[in-house]
C-alpha cells in the first residue's frame, strides 16, 4: 500500500497584524506545491509569559507589542480557504472545553465548504491556561472531548435530529440540517491511554508531538499500534486513519544561527515547559527537570501568572542539553532525516 505523507506549517495570527495576511502566506503555501494545510491554532494566551516578551530577547516584540494577542482561529483560516484553490485548512488544535460540539460542527462544515483541500480541526482536552483564567473547569476536558467526538460524529452522519445523553452534554432533538457539501475531520491532539482509547473509537485522526512526547520513532511506532488497535477493533478501517505529527523544529543552514538561538531565554522557556510534556521524562535524559517530575504543562502552566523574575528563575535552570533535546534542529535535510523515522513509523501528516 502506499501511504500519502501530508503536511502543514502554521500562521502566527497575532493581532498586531491584519488578518488579511493569512490570504497572502495561504496563497504562497499553496504556489510552493509542498505544503497541503495552512494550519492555525485557537488559542487564547501563548505559552510565554509576558513580562518575558520584550525587544531585549526578539525584535518580534517591536512589532508585536505582546504576545497574548491573537485573532480567532476559525476566522483566519476562512481568510486563507477563501483565497486559495487547492490548500486544505487545519485548526491545530482546538479544545473541548471553550467549545460547543453543534457550534463546532457547524463552523467546521463552513470551513470545509469553503476550502479546497480537506478541513480538519484538531481537538484536545485543553491547557490550564486557556480555560481557568476565562472561567471554564479544565478536569472537565476529557469527557468533553467524548462529548465532542460523539456529538459531532452524530450530526455529520445524522438524517434527522438526534439524541444524546454524554458526560455533559444532553441533546433533545438537536438538528443543524442535512446539507453538507463537504464534511470536515475532527482529530485528537495530545496521548494518555484514555485519548488513545476515544481517538480510535471515534476520531477521524490522532496527532501528537516530537520530541515533546515521544523523542523517538520506536515509542511512537509503540503508540500508532496501539491506536491502529482500537480503531480496526472498532470496526473502522486504520488505513484510513490519520496519524500526525507536530515537529518544534528550529531549521537554518548555519549552525552558528541555531546556537545562538538556542540561548534566547525565549527558546529556553520553551524547552522548560514543552521540551518534554511530561517532566519526568527528562530524568530518562539523565536531566533534571525544572519542574517536578508530574509536572506537565497543560495541566498546570499559567504563563501570565510569573513575574519577570520567577520567568528569568526558570530561564536560569535551563541547561543547554536541554534545549537541544526540545526541538528538532539543523538544516532542512537534517531535520528532515529527523523525522523521517517517525514517517517510517506510520505519521502520514507532518506539521512543522
Amino acid at each position: 500500500m502506499t501511504r500519502t505523507l501530508r503536511t502543514a506549517i502554521p500562521f502566527w495570527a497575532d493581532r498586531s497584524i491584519s488578518p488579511r495576511m493569512a490570504a497572502s502566506f495561504a496563497q504562497y503555501l499553496e504556489a510552493s506545491g509542498d505544503v497541503d494545510f495552512f494550519w492555525v491554532w485557537d488559542q487564547l494566551t501563548s505559552w510565554w509569559p509576558k513580562a518575558l516578551w520584550s525587544s531585549e530577547y526578539t525584535p518580534a516584540a517591536a512589532t508585536a507589542t505582546d504576545c497574548d494577542s491573537f485573532h480567532d482561529a476559525f476566522i483566519t483560516a476562512g481568510i486563507a480557504a477563501a483565497a486559495t484553490d487547492r490548500l486544505g485548512v487545519l485548526i491545530g488544535g482546538t479544545d473541548a472545553i471553550r467549545n460547543g460540539p453543534a457550534e463546532l460542527t457547524q463552523t467546521m462544515l463552513s470551513l470545509a465548504a469553503t476550502s479546497g483541500g480537506d478541513a480538519i480541526c484538531l481537538v484536545a482536552a485543553g491547557e490550564l491556561k486557556q480555560v481557568k483564567p476565562f472561567g471554564y473547569r479544565r478536569s472537565e476536558g476529557l469527557g468533553r472531548m467524548e462529548d465532542v467526538l460523539r456529538i459531532t460524529r452524530m450530526l455529520l452522519d445524522a438524517e434527522r435530529p438526534i439524541n444524546f445523553d454524554g458526560n455533559h452534554w444532553r441533546l433533545r432533538d438537536a438538528w443543524i440540517g442535512a446539507v453538507r457539501e463537504r464534511v470536515p475531520q475532527f482529530w485528537t491532539l495530545g496521548g494518555g491511554p484514555r485519548l488513545i482509547e476515544l481517538s480510535g473509537r471515534y476520531a477521524d485522526g490522532f496527532t501528537t508531538a516530537f520530541p515533546a512526547v515521544f523523542p523517538r520513532p520506536e515509542e511512537y511506532a509503540h503508540e500508532v499500534r496501539k491506536v491502529r488497535s482500537v480503531v480496526e477493533s472498532s470496526g473502522r478501517d486504520p488505513d484510513s486513519f490519520g496519524l500526525g505529527l507536530q515537529v518544534a523544529a528550529m531549521i537554518h543552514d548555519d549552525p552558528a544561527v541555531i546556537e545562538a538561538a538556542m540561548v534566547n531565554p525565549l527558546v529556553k522557556w520553551f524547552a522548560a515547559v514543552a521540551g518534554r510534556f511530561q517532566q519526568g521524562k527528562w530524568l530518562d535524559e539523565g536531566i533534571e527537570p525544572v519542574w517536578p517530575p508530574d509536572f506537565h504543562y497543560a495541566l498546570r502552566l499559567l504563563p501570565a501568572s510569573y513575574s519577570r523574575e520567577d520567568a528569568i528563575d526558570v530561564v536560569s535552570r535551563v541547561p543547554d542539553r536541554m534545549v537541544q533535546l526540545s526541538v528538532a534542529h539543523g538544516t532542512p535535510q537534517e531535520v528532515a532525516d529527523q523525522i523521517l523515522p517517525f514517517i517510517e513509523a506510520g505519521a502520514n501528516f507532518v506539521q512543522i
